[in-house]
């Protein structure tokens, strides 16, 4: 509906034009105090006072709304019609003095409005001609006198001129010399209205670096803003008018060029009667072939189509190129004169000359060899689709980009695709958009496999979950680059194995351990407890030392069995992500003093030395979690090397600011076959004289120092001894 924004002083007459515009328009009245017009109008009714009061807010939305026309009625009083200065018409377009009777009033205010309609059909239409023309790939001016009034962007970009330089210079100075008088008088006579005369002809133009071009150019006579000016549009035929000119060089050559191609070569004229056939296709057919039909020429070599259905003369390429049509690398299959077979791409073009047909050449390649070669990759690549397929893990394979080339049957069961489904690199990222860490939170898109292995990453074994609406799929996957010999990235290959199953059992086995270790907890507190108020006793009232010793035993043993229990309870603990440490500064050389006195009952003291430096730094470490670490090395050591041989503890800082702590014995080392499984769970070492404990004992030293986030190393010689080196870091 119209808007009509009425600005007027008085109330009465606000509401007396109200009453009488609303039913047709919709009128608005803005408040006093806004500073700037924002509401939209079409048409603004305002009396002398709002005038001087909204002045410079109505000639800003005049000018913003450019250029559409946006009118503005003056509403005078009779009496003061006289006292209207010029100035007045620079800001209103119409003067209407009151009071003044309705229908003169409704007549004028839909005289402005209907012209602001025209006026901006009027635009709209140029802005779609400019929005089209701009577009265009053709050259499409407008010109007046001598003078450009428009030229559409393809032009300047031809030219080589900017749109001020064209709309400045005299057209003449574009054309080419020998053209000029041609287009000059051309555009006289169509300006002077002259009846038929030719609306197309060609001519030539110079370019701002002074090439010449030739533009195919149609004009017309039309009206342009109250003047005549000719619209043309031209389309750019250099490469026509060159090809002109090389096709009567080229056609000198041919004899030179039939006799330099290895490939049999026919030129045929409009009948499809041979003209010219090279050596090598006389040699094809096994006969001379000039002045023979084309029908005679699928005779002599038995021509068929690629499934061995003989071809019909009106679907050949050369029959169909005598009728305009370019026919590129069609396969046939043809005979020579001594049998062979052979699989030909047969191509056809028809020749023009002054836009009329005089032949065909048609080029023949042999791409046996390529046949044979493309049926073997297509065999190959069946037979590794077969072989993926048959792989029980999911494969997906991608190109350079991280598009999908290929996924395997298993892949595809994951993706929840079938196999006639194409679109595999939407496949491919709706497992993406599923996939979790561990700890359930998604992966990154530079976190995905498929990313991090067109970076050069080789991935092997690492844990993901594949989130799906039914249940969580725990996925080994592994990821690499394929690369060729010449080290070129040539895409990447990305595989995983469902290994649910397992991770199912190894919680069901935490869960077991978890149950079990709380299980003997409790009668081996009631054992201990009770073989403590037992020796209590006997040294009280019976100290016999058999007695005591077999007491003393109990009560070493439950410390071993409790020991075993705590290695069960903290590896479970590690492993679930819910071992917590309380970590503070700790004084090494100090805290190794104390550890050896607290032991001296149960540990061979006398056998440990300590090579510390008085200055190292302390280390950021959880007290009891740090002694568990010391204790269980220094057993071992005790344990596997003979009685009375030095056990050596030293620690110092290293490079990387942490604090090493080395533990080294002088027993039988460390096989270099048992090296890379000495810290895994419950491995017992063939080479081990004694067999106590359950084979936790360096597990959970090792998830313990790393769980302090440090590591744990072993350096061993056979017949030499083994040093076990633990970096901490610094407080």
């Amino acid at each position: 509906m119209t808007q009509i924004l009425l600005l007027l002083a008085q109330p009465a007459d606000r509401q007396a034009l109200v009453s009488v515009l609303s039913p047709c328009f919709d009128v608005s009245i803005p408040a006093a105090d806004v500073p700037a017009l924002a509401e939209p109008f079409d048409l603004c009714l305002i009396d002398s006072p709002m005038l001087e009061r909204f002045d410079d807010a109505l000639q800003a939305r005049k000018t913003a709304e450019a250029p559409y026309f946006l009118p503005i009625m003056l509403l005078v009083p009779q009496t003061d019609m006289r006292r209207l200065t010029p100035h007045v018409w620079e800001h209103v377009d119409e003067v209407l003095p009151i009071p003044t009777d309705m229908p003169r009033l409704s007549a004028r205010l839909h005289l402005l409005l209907r012209t602001r309609q025209l006026q901006q059909e009027l635009h709209e239409s140029e802005s779609l001609f400019r929005s089209l023309a701009d577009n265009a790939n053709a050259v499409i001016g407008i010109v007046q006198g001598t003078k450009f009034v428009y030229v559409n962007a393809y032009f300047t970009h031809l030219s080589g001129y900017s749109l001020q330089e064209l709309l400045a210079m005299d057209i003449q100075q574009l054309i080419a010399p020998q053209n000029r008088a041609l287009v000059r008088e051309r555009a006289r006579l169509r300006q002077d209205g002259t009846p038929a005369l030719p609306s197309r002809y060609e001519f030539a133009f110079l370019t701002k670096d002074g090439q010449e071009r030739w533009l195919d150019f149609a004009a017309a006579l039309i009206d342009y803003h109250g003047k005549p000016a000719i619209i043309g549009i031209a389309y750019d035929i250099t490469e026509r008018k060159q090809g002109e000119e090389e096709r009567q060089r080229l056609l000198a050559e041919l004899d030179a060029i039939f006799s330099a191609i290895g490939d049999p070569i026919l030129l045929f004229d409009t009948t499809a009667t041979i003209l010219r056939a090279n050596t090598a296709a006389t040699s094809l057919a096994g006969q001379e072939m000039c002045g023979r039909t084309h029908a005679e020429l699928i005779h002599a070599l038995c021509i068929r189509l690629t499934d061995g259905r003989p071809v019909r003369e009106d679907e050949s390429p050369v029959i169909r190129a005598t009728r305009g049509e370019v026919v590129m690398n069609e396969p046939l299959r043809v005979t020579n004169a001594q049998g062979q077979e052979f699989m030909m791409l047969v191509s056809a073009n028809p020749l023009w000359r002054d836009a009329r047909l005089w032949g065909v050449v048609s080029y023949w390649h042999d791409i046996t060899e390529r046949a044979r070669l493309l049926a073997e990759v297509e065999r190959r690549v069946a037979e590794m689709d077969a072989t993926l397929n048959a792989i029980a893990d999911g494969l997906i394979v991608y190109d350079p980009h991280g598009a999908v080339i290929r996924v395997n049957a298993v892949a595809r069961r994951y993706l929840g695709a079938t196999s006639a489904q194409q679109n595999l690199t939407d496949l491919d990222r709706a497992i993406h958009q599923r996939l979790r860490h561990p700890n359930g939170t998604p992966l990154p898109e530079e976190a995905l496999p498929v990313a991090r292995a067109l970076q050069g990453e080789q991935i092997a074994n690492e844990i993901m979950v594949l989130q799906q609406a039914e249940q969580s799929h725990w996925l080994s996957t592994s990821a690499a680059p394929i690369i060729d010999v010449d080290g070129h990235l040539l895409g990447a290959v990305v595989s995983f194995a469902n290994i649910t199953p397992l991770h199912d059992l190894q919680q069901r086995q935490e869960d077991y351990l978890r149950t079990i270790s709380h299980d003997l907890r409790n009668p081996l507190s009631v054992i201990s407890g009770h073989a403590g108020l037992l020796a209590n006793a006997l040294r009280a009232q019976c100290p016999d030392e058999h007695l005591l010793f077999s007491v003393a035993a109990i009560q070493r043993s439950s410390q071993r069995m409790n020991a075993m229990i705590e290695d069960l309870v903290d590896a479970a603990r590690q492993e679930g992500g819910q071992l917590a440490l309380q970590q503070e500064a700790v004084d090494v050389r100090r805290y190794l003093l104390d550890l050896l006195q607290r032991n001296a009952e149960t540990m061979d003291v006398a056998r440990i030395s300590l090579d510390i430096a008085d200055d190292l730094p302390a280390v950021w470490a959880d007290y009891n979690r740090l002694e568990r670490i010391i204790a269980n090395l220094l057993s071992n050591a005790q344990k596997y090397s003979e009685p009375g041989t030095p056990v050596t503890v030293a620690a110092y800082q290293t490079a990387e600011h942490t604090v090493e702590i080395a533990v080294s014995d002088q027993g039988p080392g460390i096989p270099p076959e048992d090296l890379p499984h000495i810290f895994e769970r419950f491995y017992r070492a063939k080479w081990a004289r004694k067999t106590e404990g359950i084979g936790l004992g360096l597990y959970i030293t090792r998830m313990l120092v790393e769980a302090h986030g440090g590591r744990i190393r072993v350096e061993s010689a056979v017949g030499k001894g083994s040093t076990f080196f633990v970096s901490l870091p610094m407080a």
